[in-house]
């Protein structure tokens, strides 16, 4: 982020430095402190579409959801990478204990969608989105949607998840299977998720064959 080379010769360092400023404030959570270093930089730093779309997570996650989604939008229009503070902005809200914010993170993933249609990574979150609002059946049309584009261990545990959650045995095993087969083609080295993968797995075969019985 630091590196003058990476961000052009035609930039002045202090654009990236500015840049390495608010992106402490964006990981490290610090909204209101980040927000307040926004309103105090100059016009022309803040035109940076990188700084735009880091600005857009901070008035986002303040509660200036109307301004953040305008500040993202403009910086996913300016550089096509920087659509990326769309999907940053919807996953933060998404996770937030606030219920008000978790409301508001749809937009952001829609904008996202509207902006770079069949994006893999902006359906995969707002699928998780639409999981944590209980809005189970949306979240497994968009789940499935992106595994169409992009094949993920962690989309596929969500869909399997959601087949618990939709009492539908079946389509847990297929996913659960799915992921462990991925896990073992891209030699994930991440214990956890092929533990837990290999848990549910088990738990959805029994339901399925619970399920089973009962229909015999």
């Amino acid at each position: 982020m630091g590196n003058p080379e990476m961000l052009g010769r035609d930039k002045p360092p202090e654009l990236w430095l500015q840049r390495d400023v608010v992106q402490s404030y964006v990981n490290f959570a610090v909204y209101d402190t980040g927000a307040q270093v926004m309103d105090e930089m100059p016009e022309a730093l803040r035109a940076d579409p990188h700084l735009k779309g880091m600005e857009a997570v901070l008035r986002a996650m303040t509660g200036q959801y109307d301004r953040g989604l305008k500040l993202a939008e403009a910086a996913c229009a300016a550089e096509r990478a920087d659509c990326a503070y769309l999907v940053m902005a919807g996953r933060r809200l998404s996770v937030s204990d606030d219920e008000a914010e978790r409301a508001e993170a749809g937009r952001y993933f829609k904008s996202a969608l509207t902006a770079r249609p069949g994006w893999a990574l902006a359906q995969r979150e707002y699928g998780m989105a639409l999981m944590r609002i209980g809005a189970y059946d949306e979240a497994a049309g968009m789940l499935k949607q992106s595994v169409e584009i992009e094949d993920t261990i962690t989309a596929r545990l969500r869909l399997g998840d959601l087949g618990h959650l939709l009492k539908r045995p079946g389509e847990s095993v297929t996913h659960y299977r799915r992921a462990l087969e991925l896990n073992a083609k891209y030699k994930v080295r991440v214990p956890i998720i092929r533990q837990n993968a290999r848990s549910l797995l088990r738990a959805a075969l029994v339901l399925q064959e619970a399920g089973d019985e009962d229909a015999a």
